[in-house]
C-alpha cells in the first residue's frame, strides 16, 4: 500500500517467529500464573494467542491496540518464553537422541512455515476489501469501530487483530502467515503433545502431526480457518484436563478465554 514500508521475505519471517514466541511466552506465563500441571508448548501456544487475541480486543474497544502496542505485547510474549522455557529447552538438548528429534521436528516445521511467509495471490471480494482493509485499519487507529460497515459488524474481529499483529512488520503478502503458517505449527504442536500425554512414541508422534499439517485446506481469502480449529481444540483439551482432576476457577477462566478468542 501506498505510504506504508516496504519488508522484503525475511522481515516478516522471523517475525512470524516472534509472534509465536510470544504466542509460547503468554501462554506458558498463563500456567504459571494459574498453578496448572505441565503441559506441551503446542497448548501453551494456543492459550497465549487466546490471551492476545481477548486483550487485544479490550485494548481495541479503548483505541489502545495501535501498531507500537501490538509489538509491545509480542515483545513481552517473547521476554516471558525465553524465562520461562529456556531452562526447559537446555534440558532437553542435554541427551543426543532428544536433540536430533528437536532439530528434525523444527526443520519440518519451518519447511512448512516458510511457504506462507510472502503469498502473494488475494481475493479481490474479500481480502482487498475486507480482511486486508481491517487489519491495517486497526494499525493506524488501534479500533475496528466501523458502525456504517456491514463486512465489519458481521465478524467479532479477533481474527484482523492477529492479523494486524503480523501486518506490524509486513504487508498483506504477509497474513496468510497467521492462518496458514503459525497455526499450522501451533496445531502440529498440540497434536504432538496430545500424542505424547497417551504415551505414543515420540516417531509415531511426529508422523501423525507431520501428517495432520499436510492436509490440505481449501483456500479463496485470508479468513479464519486453522485460527478456529486451534482456538477450539485447545479448549477442547483444557477441559479435558480439568476432567482429569478437581477443576478450579483457573480452568474455567482459560475455557472461557479459548471461547471468546475462537468466536
Amino acid at each position: 500500500m501506498i505510504g506504508e514500508a516496504v519488508y522484503g521475505y525475511w522481515t516478516p519471517c522471523f517475525w512470524g517467529l516472534a509472534v509465536l514466541a510470544g504466542f509460547l511466552g503468554w501462554g506458558s506465563a498463563i500456567q504459571r500464573a494459574g498453578s496448572l500441571p505441565q503441559t506441551d508448548w503446542g497448548l501453551r501456544c494456543a492459550w497465549g494467542m487466546a490471551f492476545v487475541t481477548v486483550s487485544g480486543g479490550l485494548l481495541a474497544c479503548l483505541s489502545l491496540a495501535a501498531k507500537p502496542v501490538l509489538i509491545g505485547m509480542v515483545a513481552a510474549g517473547a521476554l516471558l518464553a525465553v524465562l520461562f522455557c529456556g531452562p526447559s529447552l537446555s534440558s532437553i538438548l542435554t541427551n543426543r537422541r532428544s536433540t536430533l528429534g528437536v532439530f528434525g521436528f523444527v526443520a519440518l516445521i519451518l519447511l512448512f512455515y516458510a511457504a506462507f511467509v510472502d503469498v502473494r495471490w488475494s481475493n479481490a471480494c474479500d481480502d482487498d476489501v475486507a480482511y486486508f482493509v481491517f487489519a491495517k485499519r486497526l494499525l493506524d487507529s488501534g479500533t475496528l469501530i466501523e458502525p456504517f460497515s456491514l463486512r465489519r459488524l458481521s465478524a467479532y474481529g479477533g481474527h484482523s487483530l492477529l492479523q494486524a499483529v503480523i501486518w506490524a512488520f509486513g504487508s498483506q503478502k504477509s497474513l496468510y502467515i497467521l492462518d496458514a503458517g503459525l497455526c499450522g505449527v501451533v496445531l502440529a504442536g498440540m497434536i504432538f503433545g496430545s500424542c505424547r500425554r497417551a504415551k505414543i512414541s515420540i516417531g509415531c508422534a511426529c508422523l501423525i502431526a507431520g501428517a495432520a499439517i499436510l492436509l490440505p485446506v481449501p483456500r479463496i481469502n485470508s479468513m479464519s480457518q486453522a485460527t478456529g480449529i486451534v482456538l477450539f481444540f485447545a479448549l477442547f483439551r483444557t477441559l479435558r484436563n480439568s476432567a482429569q482432576r478437581t477443576p478450579r476457577w483457573q480452568d474455567c477462566a482459560i475455557a472461557g478465554m479459548c471461547t471468546a478468542a475462537g468466536m
